[in-house]
């Protein structure tokens, strides 16, 4: 299990359950669609999908929470194009990939009940995030379940 995590070099042959890409591609173009829908209407999408109440604060904190939402999405962009490198060309290190968005996205989640956001009503974005997270964590266990080969000699 351990060889699926960091392999002896990153190549193309993935070992893990072919079951596991199809999870990778949900959670790649699900946080990519965030990254890229945060930066075209950060503030449409903070105010309706998160529950945050712009309007209520100032301009300023208003301006400062939509300036770093568009830095969470660039991330979510820049790691979710990572991912379309990784499997395109270095397939062994999908299992890696997968423990990287788990645990940025269970950082999150964490830092979240630490310091948790002001929200009105039941907004659907946190439900989404807790969706994707466990899709990722389905995705990294099929991703470390190595494949019987029939035609390998134990």
């Amino acid at each position: 299990m351990y060889n699926l995590f960091l392999p002896r070099s990153i190549d193309n042959q993935y070992r893990g359950q072919n079951f596991a890409l199809w999870f990778f591609w949900v959670v790649v173009i699900m946080r990519g669609l965030q990254g890229l829908s945060l930066i075209i209407g950060g503030s449409s999408i903070i105010r309706d999908a998160d529950g945050i109440p712009l309007e209520t604060f100032p301009i300023a904190a208003s301006q400062s929470i939509v300036a770093v939402s568009l830095i969470s999405g660039i991330s979510r962009l820049i790691l979710s194009l990572l991912c379309v490198l990784v499997f395109v060309r270095y397939r062994s290190a999908i299992a890696l990939m997968f423990t990287v968005l788990a645990l940025d996205q269970l950082g999150k989640e964490l830092l979240l009940r630490l310091y948790p956001l002001f929200r009105v009503g039941n907004p659907i974005g946190p439900i989404v995030n807790m969706g994707l997270l466990f899709l990722t964590l389905v995705g990294l266990v099929f991703s470390i379940w190595e494949r019987h080969n029939p035609t390998e000699k134990n």
